[in-house]
């Protein structure tokens, strides 16, 4: 694999990945309570935890797609 078939392939990776946070996101700000009570079936858990849960998490999922596959790209662009 050369480096454009690896930075093509990084893009799609990017793309695929922002997709999945971007629906993530939106889950949680405009069915809250549809998730909560998914979740909460299979484990109970207060409400204010499992909305500090899924900030973490969205926010943890950003920064590995930044050191995963932003930053490669971008190194990859100056090469």
């Amino acid at each position: 694999m050369d480096a454009m078939q690896f930075k093509s392939f990084l893009i799609y990776c990017l793309a695929m990945n922002y997709a999945i946070l971007l629906l993530w996101g939106f889950m949680v700000m405009l069915a809250p309570d549809w998730i909560y009570n998914i979740h909460n079936k299979l484990f109970p858990i207060k409400r204010d935890i499992f909305v500090i849960l899924h900030y973490c998490g969205i926010g943890l999922y950003k920064i590995l797609i930044f050191i995963f596959i932003l930053i490669p790209l971008i190194a990859l662009h100056f090469i």
